[in-house]
């Protein structure tokens, strides 16, 4: 495609950063536009950020998006479930984000379960909670430990809750299906038989019939703390490639077996899945190693595409092409990518009081120095009155290195940030308070 375009990218953090670079560095790309993003946005090269318009004001974005024939990219799930995708395309324009219909792979974590077993994608076993006598039979039935409860919507990556005590099962199912909890998201809750292994996130770009798996298959942190305790986060750190004490030649064949049955599953359903679909597996022990779906997401994850998508990249994939081709139906798979030597990870710095008070309006400072292998992804920051980087977000910014090996990015990565909290004076990346954690 060496036609320039004008694209848009719906979304504010790190993840629409970084999918906004990735389209400018193709080539093909005039300018990136940006709704209501952060303080990272405008300085891209070839970016541009509409502040006027913040990325929840869908009539706008349309209007906005078909007065310039952009192609769209939507970042995050609720925009794609909220049909922002469908109102783009009703003005006739090409847009990278699966149908609000294909969005329930996420959505509805029941009908995710349900969708599984008609398709034969091996997964834990479930059982669907309706009503509070449906989650009182089974959590008779079980102790704690032996399962997750997982609220059925939308809960921002926090819907997830793993407690070894029966009282505080009994309170979180309560909490849930009262509303008190992640407002109304968990009315469904599904049990999901608790496994045991690594964890790791593959991606999946389709036109709805072909597909192509990005060789970096990622592992996220979404614990706060060192050593993985701590809150439950929406994700502070991740690395690509993952090693093959992870996720072995026999298992990626499995896990290219799950994505085939995913997109033929959809199919069937008449629900064509066009764009990025996010794999959230277990290599579990309890079946020999095999990786199980923990969770579909219907997007790039964040922070895996500040690891994925760079690596994408920087082997010969033009991302613009990849994307565009997708939403056109006509799926333009990479035959060439160079998979082996090389590696990123990044680190999330995120606010005081992160995740459940985040303290935000901290001036960042060690921006402007020149890094080499390193890229700064703004997530949760702004402009203010003075035209200083603030922090406006807990998640505030992903610090991304890259080299030959996970261990080599994790120390351009941590090189990069004010490791000893040294201040304004160091030339290294810092805030105030800022919390991170130094074992991605």
């Amino acid at each position: 495609m060496s036609e320039q375009a004008l694209t848009g990218v719906v979304g504010t953090g790190g993840r629409e950063l970084e999918i906004g670079r990735a389209l400018a560095a193709s080539g093909d790309v005039d300018i990136v536009y940006f709704f209501g993003g952060n303080a990272g946005m405008d300085e891209m090269p070839r970016g541009m950020n509409i502040p006027d318009i913040s990325s929840s004001n869908y009539g706008a974005i349309v209007d906005f998006a078909a007065e310039r024939d952009l192609f769209v990219v939507l970042g995050p799930e609720q925009p794609i479930v909220d049909g922002l995708g469908e109102r783009l395309r009703e003005r006739g324009l090409s847009v990278f984000a699966p149908s609000p219909e294909a969005g329930r792979l996420e959505s509805s974590k029941a009908w995710a379960v349900e969708f599984m077993r008609q398709h034969g994608i091996p997964h834990p076993a479930s059982f669907i909670a309706r009503s509070a006598v449906n989650a009182a039979d089974y959590m008779r039935s079980k102790r704690a430990a032996e399962y997750v409860i997982k609220a059925d919507g939308l809960a921002g990556g926090k819907g997830a809750f793993l407690e070894d005590s029966d009282e505080e099962a009994e309170q979180i199912v309560y909490g849930l299906m009262s509303g008190d909890l992640l407002k109304g998201a968990g009315k469904t809750i599904v049990f999901q038989e608790r496994l045991h292994g690594p964890e790791a996130s593959a991606f999946v770009i389709s036109d709805g019939e072909n597909w192509f798996l990005i060789p970096y298959i990622s592992q996220d942190h979404k614990r706060l703390e060192d050593g993985d305790t701590g809150a439950m986060t929406g994700g502070v750190g991740a690395y690509a490639p993952v090693p093959e004490t992870v996720v072995n030649a026999r298992q990626l064949e499995k896990i290219k077996d799950i994505a085939a049955k995913t997109i033929e599953g959809m199919q069937v359903e008449g629900k064509p899945y066009v764009g990025a679909l996010y794999l959230g597996l277990m290599m579990a022990e309890e079946y020999d190693g095999d990786p199980m779906v923990i969770e579909y997401n219907v997007r790039f994850g964040d922070p895996e595409a500040e690891v994925v998508l760079p690596l994408l990249e920087r082997s010969g994939v033009n991302i613009y092409n990849l994307l565009r081709s997708a939403s056109d139906g006509e799926l333009d798979v990479p035959t060439h990518v160079r998979a082996a030597g090389q590696a990123a990870l990044t680190v999330c710095l995120s606010a005081n009081g992160y995740p459940e008070a985040p303290v935000i309006g901290e001036e960042v400072y060690g921006l402007r120095q020149d890094r080499r292998d390193v890229i700064v992804h703004h997530a949760g920051t702004k402009l203010n009155a003075d035209g200083r980087v603030v922090t406006s977000g807990g998640r505030s910014l992903f610090i991304t290195g890259f080299g030959e090996t996970p261990d080599e990015a994790a120390a351009r990565a941590y090189a990069a940030i004010d490791f000893h909290r040294l201040g304004p004076d160091s030339d290294r990346i810092g805030f105030k308070d800022m919390q991170f954690r130094r074992d991605i």
